[in-house]
């Protein structure tokens, strides 16, 4: 009901693999991060394993928001489960949170970890003491939204001079624009420069 109220679109699926390949495709195609996937502990998490393995493999982006029974193992929970270290190795970023308080930091940092090249699965696993609190919303600043979707580093203008040196006096350049293109272009220069050159 809450996502619902705030405009962010809720589908179901019969079983979370489906979940994280449909998440996984859009945010492929939209290049950047416009779906993550929520799931029950235990046997919902471990559904999702296929899935972060194939976005381990092709560094294709991908949040997946667990729950957990307690922070406490081993006492007889039901469905319990220690997702972040089973799945630690399928993930370049995984978490648990465990107080309200880190609950917006985790989500930043989450989505960091998304946008970092080589991009790939991340997972944020919420111990359900925290659900039924509530927090103060407090949206995040257009800087740190840039500063999400920008995440590779500016190359020196001496650099940059020499390429375009380099490329300008090529008798038949070729441009092979990588996927991680997806995530940073600056789409109209890069229209720019491919017309400029007469690139294929």
């Amino acid at each position: 009901i809450g996502c619902a109220r705030i405009g962010i679109r809720v589908i179901g699926t019969r079983n979370q693999q489906s979940a994280v390949f449909a998440s996984l495709a859009l945010n492929f195609m939209a290049g950047g991060i416009r779906s993550a996937v929520i799931v029950s502990p235990g046997p919902a998490l471990t559904n999702c394993a296929t899935g972060l393995l194939v976005a381990h493999d092709n560094q294709w982006p991908v949040l997946v928001i667990s729950g957990r029974r307690s922070s406490l193992y081993k006492k007889g929970n039901f469905q319990e489960l220690d997702g972040t270290s089973l799945l630690q190795p399928l993930c370049k970023y995984v978490a648990h949170v465990d107080s309200l308080d880190s609950v917006r930091e985790s989500l930043e940092e989450a989505f960091r970890a998304c946008y970092a090249q080589p991009s790939g699965a991340v997972l944020l696993d919420f111990n359900e003491d925290i659900l039924p609190r509530k927090a103060v919303f407090r949206p995040v600043s257009p800087l740190a939204l840039k500063n999400l979707t920008n995440p590779l580093d500016v190359l020196p203008a001496a650099d940059v001079h020499t390429l375009l040196a380099t490329l300008a006096n090529a008798q038949r350049p070729v441009l092979i624009a990588g996927s991680g293109l997806r995530w940073s272009a600056d789409w109209p220069a890069l229209l720019g420069l491919v017309e400029a050159l007469n690139l294929p």
